[in-house]
């Protein structure tokens, strides 16, 4: 499904992405090779960012995560990791109080899906692996989360069918 053009004509697409340009860029890429289908996606809203509530101080703490990390991979991973387990400092909104709200979101948003409907969410590593954690208890992989990567949702009876890396599971919905 590289930026789009594998998706079937058929489908009815909706793009939703994170106000973070490269989120934004990676969004318009999809829509532009949806477009290159005959598929004329919808673009939801565009969410801030929902996790900093203190800029001035998640600055600093995110700086110096990156000074205590290997490089920006091993950072991501830790900041990840200790967001979700509550470490991080007040600056950051709670993490389970985040995954909710995308849940009821995605939720909602499915229940007024079409059929064929496709939705898909362009955002940044550490809300991929945030959503990965409280929602299905998967950690971040050692080697991170990277460009393009990400997760698969269907909805089934009382369920959802969760695919991550290869991997299908039958899971409860968030």
């Amino acid at each position: 499904m590289e930026f789009g053009r594998g998706v079937p004509p058929e489908r009815v697409v909706r793009l939703h992405s994170t106000k973070i340009k490269r989120a934004e860029q990676t969004a318009q890429s999809i829509g532009e090779g949806l477009a290159s289908r005959g598929i004329d996606p919808t673009y939801s809203e565009r969410f801030d960012d929902l996790m900093i509530l203190d800029s001035k101080n998640a600055s600093t703490y995110l700086s110096e995560n990156l000074k205590r990390s290997r490089g920006e991979v091993e950072a991501s991973i830790n900041f990840t990791d200790d967001w979700c387990a509550g470490l991080t400092p007040p600056a950051f909104c709670d993490s389970k109080r985040f995954a909710r709200f995308f849940a009821d979101h995605t939720i909602a948003s499915l229940e007024g899906a079409e059929p064929s409907g496709l939705d898909i969410y362009v955002t940044h590593d550490v809300w991929v692996g945030c959503l990965l954690w409280h929602w299905f208890g998967i950690t971040t992989p050692s080697d991170g989360i990277g460009f393009l990567d990400g997760f698969l949702l269907q909805p089934r009876e009382g369920a959802m069918t969760l695919w991550f890396r290869g991997e299908k599971r039958i899971v409860e919905s968030p």
